[in-house]
């Protein structure tokens, strides 16, 4: 389970950590007042964690960490083969590594739930004999309901932590596209057709969920959208009721729905990028902020290791040409676009974040294979070796991964320990799991621990005593001073 025990003590993490939480607790503005590269919801994946915000962040951690564990294990059962099946489940077990932060199992979950939109018949009727449990979200209007949800879950992932953000929207508009595509090459034009409104669809809902949550108090933001609905709804209305005055082989209400949507999708684009310019100068700022971050950081430790991802990530490619398809294109180019990101983030800093892209790809190479649940039960491969080749690839991943468990040094990282996930079964990290669960308890664990590390931040009292009430400018980074002393 995810820990709530983020204390507000002294160095770098702690810092922007307690920034996070401080600026969500102000109610500052990103973009205006505050540039970082998280933004006004990152206080729930990585701020310090206080009584003011403990339910919230405790519901986010721990409904995400449920959340995937539901996900992980409904895409297990919905494989037939055993081999399919121990593959999944040993490459699910990696994202659990204590390495991969919250942001980090958003992301893996998001996937998932990304996957479905394109290979939706997952069928469990293997499982029992009735076929009750098919679902297709292909079908109209589900295709479009969920391409609003998944938009709506990348634009408030966004407000979270940007390159989070860019992950799910950039995945997310890559298959979007790619389906576009797929569907003009193979489909009927009103196939297409409904694959460019599921687009449109994606795009509104990540612009109206970050249009909300982008504001210090998201309540105004809604309020605002939730008037264009209604006016929106009233000259939809009035529109049916004058053009198509009677007409008994109309089926008004849907048309009313539908020209209302159009309507209130053109006032919401125009008030995010004409008239209330706040959610871009969130993305302004962030991109900034982001820009000299891999320059600055950068170095690299052994051009081995290097070299070890880069060929993993040639077999993956190797896998997706062997599977190409059109209606594979936007999917695997979302998973490239991912493996690029994550490789960006491990390898910038070629230290313990390495693990993060090794302990990945493997979950990456099973997401390239997911539609073999499919292919199980009705669908042959174009050739036989590709499944084959599938096997081989996901195989040498997870070996890699279990090398990289067992001697995290092997290839030149001095001074990383073994992964010891055995320890979360044992009895005392069970007992302080279960205690997690106990708010209260956690709060007072916080307020003490937090009252330890102000004393070891306290200024001198001529110090303080010099300062007083006058504001404060805290460089480069410690500004956990500021609690911890009071400062203005």
């Amino acid at each position: 389970m995810p820990s709530l025990y983020v204390f507000i003590t002294e160095g770098l993490d702690a810092a922007w950590t307690f920034a996070l939480t401080e600026t969500a607790l102000q109610q500052l503005q990103f973009g205006r007042d505050v540039i970082f590269t998280y933004g006004l919801l990152g206080y729930l994946a990585s701020g310090s964690v206080v009584s003011e915000n403990v339910l919230f962040v405790a519901i986010f951690k721990f409904g995400i960490h449920v959340v995937l564990i539901f996900v992980l294990v409904l895409q297990y059962l919905a494989y037939k083969t055993t081999i399919n099946r121990f593959l999944w489940a040993i490459s699910s077990i990696f994202l659990f590594h204590v390495l991969f932060s919250i942001d980090y199992k958003v992301l893996f979950l998001y996937l998932i739930l990304l996957s479905w939109s394109i290979f939706p018949c997952f069928n469990l009727s293997h499982l029992k004999d009735c076929k009750t449990t098919k679902i297709d979200l292909q079908t109209v209007p589900w295709l479009r309901l969920y391409s609003f949800f998944l938009g709506g879950l990348a634009g408030f992932l966004a407000l979270v932590k940007f390159t989070l953000g860019v992950a799910t929207v950039g995945a997310l508009f890559l298959v979007q596209v790619g389906r576009a595509i797929s569907t003009a090459k193979t489909s009927s034009p009103s196939e297409a057709n409904r694959s460019l409104f599921a687009l449109g669809d994606s795009i509104v809902g990540a612009a109206s969920i970050a249009f909300v949550f982008v504001a210090p108090n998201p309540l105004t933001h809604a309020i605002q959208l939730l008037l264009y609905g209604a006016i929106a709804g009233m000259v939809a209305a009035a529109w049916e009721k004058w053009r198509f005055p009677q007409n008994p082989n109309r089926n008004t209400l849907r048309a009313i729905a539908t020209r209302a949507y159009g309507i209130y999708s053109l006032g919401l684009l125009a008030t995010v990028f004409l008239f209330d310019g706040v959610l871009l100068d969130f993305v302004r700022g962030s991109l900034e902020m982001s820009s000299g971050y891999s320059g600055a950081m950068s170095y690299i430790r052994s051009p081995l290791e290097v070299a070890v991802a880069l060929l993993e990530a040639a077999l993956v490619a190797s896998l997706m040409w062997k599977r190409r398809s059109w209606q594979r294109l936007g999917w695997y180019l979302a998973l490239a676009f991912v493996l690029w990101i994550v490789f960006k983030h491990g390898f910038v800093r070629q230290d313990a974040h390495v693990l993060l892209y090794f302990f990945f790809v493997p979950f990456l190479t099973s997401l390239v294979c997911i539609d073999e649940v499919r292919e199980e039960r009705r669908v042959r491969l174009r050739k036989p070796n590709v499944k084959s080749w599938g096997l081989i690839v996901r195989s040498i991943a997870i070996a890699i991964t279990l090398l990289y468990a067992i001697k995290p040094d092997v290839l030149g990282q001095a001074g990383l320990q073994p992964w010891p996930f055995w320890q979360a079964f044992t009895p005392k990290s069970i007992q302080n799991q279960v205690y997690l669960f106990d708010l209260d308890r956690v709060v007072s664990i916080l307020e003490h621990g937090n009252q330890y590390h102000f004393e070891r931040l306290k200024l001198p009292d001529d110090v303080r005593e010099h300062l007083g009430t006058d504001p404060v400018d805290i460089v480069p980074w410690e500004l956990t001073l500021a609690p911890a002393n009071d400062l203005n």
